[in-house]
Order: structure tokens, then C-alpha cells, then sequence
């Protein structure tokens, strides 16, 4: 029986059972190929296996744009879709992936999604910079904190980071003291951790590296 003419849970179980390495009746050519034509038909659930088979390079060639995009194209929300794929970057349940979690969350809010997901970025972004010091994930992260600064107050702690260990901008001690007091006294928020660290900083000198 040609896999065109399985139902589709009986199709599904044959994709699982491919991706958890079991034996398959099929070429992963004719799995690729039969998931993209239900895909193209609309079965959401098609469309978001479609993007795992292309995640691990099953009947094609890895491709990570591709997949995010077959899995963000199964949502019929492109916002919640770009927000889920994101978690999940993020997450590391697809792939843990923080600098395209981070992009991903960026596209979610400029799509029309809540800004707050800015905040989420740019904590992705912080996160890859602290990871592996590359200097655009940096400047990505003060731009996203300082654009939902102070509307989410949230971000006052990765944006006194950044001001404190020039992340993304100019060393400023003085603006990483009035955003730590914005965030205690203009909004309740215990900052108390920041403030000690900024003093140890200013007292030593100590730059993040």
C-alpha cells in the first residue's frame, strides 16, 4: 500500500516511529514527500511534522529556517505560531537555539504581537552574549530592554546589566543606578542582589567578559 492512501493517524505513526530511529515500510523520500503533499493540503498537523522531517533532515536536507517555517506555518495565528516555535527554541524542546528564540520573539512583536515579547528577546539575546561574548547579541539585547524600558519594568535588570558591564552600549554606573532605582522605589520591585553588584563593580572595577 502506497503511503498516499493511509489515514492520517495511521501516516503519523509511521513519521514517529521513523523519527524514534524504528523500522519504517517507507523511503524517506516517500515520507518527505507525503507529508509535504497533505501539508499542502491544509492538515495542520501535516505542516508541523513537515517541519520536524525537515528539522532532522529526513527525505531532505536540514534546513532550520525551513522547519521553523513549516512549524510556524501548522498555527493558523502566524503571531502565536512565531511566539511557540520561539518558547520552544528557547526551551531547547526543538533545539535550544536562544539567538533565533531571540529572533523569533523579535518577529512575534513586530507582527502584532505584545511588545512584552521584546522583553523575552532580549533575555535571549542577553543569554547568547553571556554565552559566547559575541557582541551583536549585546547590542540586540540593550536595544529590545531600552525599547520596552520602562513600560515593563521587568527589563530594568537585564538594562542596569547592560549599563553596568557595557553590553550593548557605553559603561554607565549612574544609569544603571537610576534604572535600579525606578525599578525599587518607583515600582516595588527587590533589586537588592543589582545594587550590591553594582557596588562591587564600582568599588573593583569588575567588566564582564
Amino acid at each position: 500500500m502506497p503511503p498516499s492512501e493511509l489515514a492520517d493517524e495511521e501516516f503519523r505513526t509511521i513519521l514517529f516511529d521513523r523519527m524514534d530511529g524504528k523500522e519504517c515500510p517507507f523511503t524517506d523520500e516517500e515520507l518527505y514527500n507525503e507529508t509535504s503533499r497533505r501539508a499542502d493540503l491544509g492538515n495542520s498537523r501535516m505542516k508541523f511534522l513537515l517541519g520536524s522531517l525537515i528539522y532532522h533532515g529526513i527525505g531532505t536536507e536540514k534546513d532550520a529556517d525551513a522547519a521553523d517555517d513549516a512549524w510556524i506555518a501548522s498555527y493558523d495565528d502566524r503571531v502565536e505560531g512565531l511566539q511557540t516555535v520561539a518558547f520552544s527554541h528557547y526551551a531547547g524542546s526543538l533545539g535550544l537555539d536562544l539567538r533565533r528564540a531571540g529572533d523569533l520573539f523579535c518577529r512575534a512583536a513586530d507582527g502584532g504581537g505584545d511588545d512584552y515579547l521584546l522583553l523575552r528577546a532580549a533575555d535571549c539575546y542577553l543569554a547568547e552574549y553571556m554565552e559566547t561574548g559575541d557582541n551583536n547579541m549585546g547590542v540586540l539585547a540593550f536595544e529590545c530592554y531600552r525599547n520596552v524600558y520602562p513600560d515593563y519594568i521587568d527589563s530594568a535588570r537585564g538594562l542596569a546589566i547592560c549599563f553596568m558591564y557595557g553590553i550593548g552600549t557605553e559603561v554607565s554606573y549612574d544609569n544603571a543606578a537610576e534604572v535600579l532605582y525606578e525599578a525599587e522605589v518607583g515600582s516595588g520591585r527587590d533589586v537588592t542582589d543589582l545594587k550590591l553588584l553594582l557596588r562591587e563593580v564600582k568599588n573593583r572595577g569588575f567588566f564582564f567578559k
